[in-house]
């Protein structure tokens, strides 16, 4: 029996492929799938880990809501026998173990982020210098929080360059609001960056077109859209030059990754350790390398860039996996 509970409730496609690939790869294997969605609250989430425990699942498959709460929560499970494998959380170490990690390297795509945001800034201003709204993640989340500190880590630098942090808690709606009533009051604002623009992209499109203020790359007016996740929406907006920039990952191979992984355990015993390489068909490459982490190994996947020149890579798997419009969809469509 493998448990799964995801930060919250399905809020976008991805989230909802999410589900499905562990769902499917439980099943798929023979065996007998459990749910309980996080509902984005640490409470919810450690009820989901009671309500497993008391069930006496095989494996506990957490996307973690809260990781402080998750590392304590982790180790109720330790105690009841029952390993535990994570999903996009690099949950603290406090004394915790788990089985692994799977989660995509969300800091350095901050850093990326950063980097050219600043080279965005130079070109528009004369040098880095300028007005920056950034709209979080749900904070509690090391995703949010590696967003965040990576990007920091390299605008921080610049005395110049201001930043506005709102938090959106990867909310459509809240991100949308936010985005309305910052650039109402401040219309001069030159950047914009987003922690998710799978989340965001729809609701911040949808804002500045209201407030007539969401206009391409090569127009005066224009305010840089920088973000991470990769969906395809941002695909689209970047490939049409409205956004700028963006980072993603092979995205829709994780979940059922993730899942397979236990579903091997649960068959042979056998886990992937620091050092060893996992095999993930349809990435390129094929295999990933083991490293340790906080309470067990942890594997990273792959980090891509794109632009308005590679928005449109079939590949990608805002492309390959999402409906259109994506970054194949023509621009004269808009």
């Amino acid at each position: 029996m493998v448990a799964w509970t995801p930060y919250t409730d399905p809020t976008n496609d991805l989230n909802v492929a999410f589900d499905n690939q562990v769902k499917n790869t439980v099943e798929g294997a023979g065996m007998k799938h459990v749910y309980c969605s996080g509902k984005a609250t640490a409470v919810d989430q450690s009820n989901c880990i009671d309500q497993f425990i008391a069930q006496n699942v095989d494996i506990i498959l957490i996307y973690p809501a809260d990781v402080d709460a998750m590392a304590e929560k982790i180790k109720d499970a330790n105690a009841a026998e029952i390993p535990v494998g994570s999903f996009f959380g690099n949950i603290p170490d406090v004394g915790q173990e788990q089985l692994y990690t799977l989660t995509i390297p969300v800091y350095d795509a901050g850093v990326l982020n950063g980097h050219k945001l600043v080279e965005y800034l130079t070109e528009k201003n004369g040098g880095p210098q300028g007005t920056v709204l950034e709209i979080t993640g749900l904070m509690t989340t090391s995703q949010a929080q590696d967003r965040n500190a990576g990007f920091h880590s390299v605008v921080d630098e610049y005395p110049d360059i201001e930043v506005t942090v709102r938090n959106g808690d990867y909310d459509t709606a809240k991100a949308g609001t936010i985005t309305t009533d910052w650039f109402t009051a401040n219309p001069d604002t030159d950047a914009i960056y987003i922690h998710s623009n799978c989340d965001y992209t729809p609701s911040v499109r949808s804002a500045l077109e209201a407030l007539d203020l969401y206009v391409p790359k090569d127009e005066p007016g224009h305010i840089g859209i920088f973000g991470t996740d990769g969906c395809n929406s941002s695909l689209h907006e970047v490939r049409c030059g409205f956004q700028d920039y963006g980072t993603t990952y092979p995205t829709d191979l994780a979940a059922a990754q993730m899942a397979q992984i236990a579903v091997n355990y649960l068959e042979t015993g056998d886990s992937p350790q620091p050092g060893e390489t996992v095999s993930i068909p349809g990435l390129e490459g094929g295999t990933v390398a083991m490293v340790e982490g906080s309470g067990g190994p942890i594997y990273f996947m792959e980090l891509i860039e794109y632009t308005q020149e590679t928005a449109n890579v079939p590949t990608l798997f805002g492309n390959s996996f999402m409906s259109e419009p994506n970054g194949l969809t023509s621009c004269d469509d808009r």
